[in-house]
């Protein structure tokens, strides 16, 4: 649109100038029908961030329970493990006992 036509939408018109005054109707049509498409634009956009929004909470809330499982579950194997450690000592202690017995000639 050129400057003076600009210029000649802005400026008042006469009330019975039909001609004239359509010009600017059609041009604030053309501005609403623009800004609609552009909020209809932005609200999706919007409708688009809160749903990866809501898909990476739903996915850090599964990374959490996996992390809380995988605490879980080193706990116990720490806890097998350190017995199974306590375990294999007394093992080796009696056996350690029995070969030192034999060793020497005692028997219990």
């Amino acid at each position: 649109m050129s400057v003076s036509l600009t210029f000649s939408l802005l400026r008042p018109h006469p009330i019975n100038d039909d001609t004239h005054r359509s010009i600017p109707v059609e041009f604030a049509f053309e501005i609403g029908s623009g800004l609609l498409t552009e909020v209809r634009r932005l609200q999706s956009l919007l409708g688009e961030r809160d749903k990866a929004i809501q898909d990476m909470k739903e996915e850090k809330d599964d990374l959490e329970k996996s992390v809380e499982s995988l605490r879980t579950a080193l706990r116990q194997q720490e806890q097998s493990t350190g017995t199974s450690s306590s375990l294999n000592l007394w093992l080796w202690l009696i056996l350690f006992q029995t070969n030192s017995r034999r060793k020497i000639g005692i028997s219990k």
